[in-house]
């Protein structure tokens, strides 16, 4: 298989139509009960998670989790968002001809589509067109949706979740005609840092508020099997799994890995889960690397076994859908209208003339969404009702809305 093939099949992990399979081998990495190291301060009682992860997940809940957007995440770096931390440009809306390509990875992607959506609203309030190219995640499809924005001579290209590694002709022309290309959702680790600019899709925050709600949801003390995906670092698995080894002492991880063969599989999946809980009978929550699977064929696996829950993060709407479902037993991701507003922001930057923000100061908040606090009860995913949710807890779009001279709230409160 080429790179550039492998490189594709890892942006499509990105989104809703993610290939993520486990491998039924796994690595035991556990943090026993006794723990190692110093825990003074951690534990709020014997036999309880300890009050920072508690608080963690109290502001994931209540607050939306900040932090750093991308790489390791410790317990100190967690806080609530607050407006400074959006460092937007300050932007007059004018009458002339400007307009932003969209190119999104696929029209069969809720996620892809969603963002790419909320993108073409807000650049439609500050009076620049926009079009929006759909790929297919195949180089082929790629390149074309691509070529397709060329095409248009626009003044910036925003990609959502298009591997840079498929379409090397195209950044090379795209560069030769002074268009920037913005990843919005990508780092410059995870795409080989050729692009203009990038916003991390905040995955490291949302694993952290994964593994807090594990660790508050079992007392302090439960079973955890999470698998990693080796060949989808953008995922930053690590980031959770060091979180609840550091943070939740009572705790017990074992670790597997996955390929990106089977968890879309119904058959295959419901095999994968029922050879883990055999190996691992004591596990509370099998953990996947993503939430972007066949959790009904996961959980229906687990019912039958009479043993554990699916968790995962990320996957937007369609995570919560189904949580709702009784397939997941919880819900976290990161705060997508707030990608879609960075990734904007962005190309404002380049258009004007002015250097990109470093990826470390962009990217979203993460959420945590559980069936009691959830803001949406169907089974087939709302993402206005997620968006409306989370812009309550903290307004990530006023700081845009004051920098840009136009008020963007109507974005959310219209979404269907």
């Amino acid at each position: 298989m080429s790179a550039s093939v492998t490189r594709a099949a890892r942006r499509m992990l990105l989104v809703l139509a993610a290939v993520l399979a486990a491998a039924a081998a796994v690595s035991a990495c556990s943090s026993s009960s006794s723990g190692s190291g110093d825990t003074t301060g951690k534990l709020a009682d014997s036999s309880g998670a300890s009050a920072a992860v508690r608080q963690t997940v109290e502001l994931a809940s209540t607050k939306l989790l900040y932090g750093p957007t991308t790489g390791p995440v410790t317990q100190s770096q967690l806080r609530a968002p607050t407006a400074s931390d959006i460092k937007a440009l300050a932007y007059k809306p004018g009458g002339g001809s400007k307009k932003i390509a969209i190119v999104s990875c696929s029209a069969i992607s809720p996620q892809c589509v969603h963002t790419a959506n909320l993108i073409s609203a807000y650049l439609s309030k500050i009076k620049i067109s926009s079009q929006i190219f759909n790929a297919d995640y195949t180089p082929a499809g790629n390149q074309a949706a691509v070529d397709a924005a060329l095409a248009q001579r626009p003044d910036a290209i925003i990609l959502l979740a298009v591997a840079p590694s498929t379409i090397g002709p195209e950044i090379a022309r795209a560069k030769t005609a002074g268009i920037p290309i913005i990843d919005g959702i990508g780092t410059a680790e995870t795409d080989g840092g050729n692009l203009d600019a990038y916003v991390p899709q905040g995955s490291n925050l949302y694993q952290v508020a994964t593994a807090a709600e594990l660790a508050v949801a079992g007392n302090g003390k439960t079973h955890v099997h999470w698998l990693t995906a080796p060949a989808y670092p953008e995922l930053e698995v690590s980031a959770g799994t060091s979180y609840l080894k550091a943070e939740c002492p009572g705790c017990v991880l074992t670790q597997g890995t996955e390929t990106a063969a089977q968890v879309t599989n119904p058959v295959q999946m419901g095999q994968l889960v029922t050879s883990i809980m055999r190996s691992h009978p004591q596990t509370a929550y099998l953990t996947l690397a993503s939430a972007c699977a066949d959790l009904q064929s996961g959980s229906a696996a687990l019912r039958q076994l009479q043993q554990g829950m699916l968790a995962a993060g990320g996957c937007g709407a369609s995570a919560v859908a189904a949580m709702n479902a009784g397939n997941l037993a919880f819900a976290t991701g990161s705060v997508e209208p707030w990608t879609a507003l960075a990734g904007i922001d962005q190309a404002l930057r380049l258009i004007s003339g002015q250097p990109a923000l470093p990826e470390t100061q962009v990217g979203p908040a993460a959420y945590l969404v559980t069936p009691q606090s959830t803001p949406d009860h169907t089974t087939t995913g709302n993402y206005g009702a997620l968006d409306r949710w989370a812009v309550g807890l903290f307004d990530f779009v006023a700081p845009y809305s004051k920098a840009w001279g136009t008020d963007l709230s109507s974005v959310i409160a219209e979404e269907k």
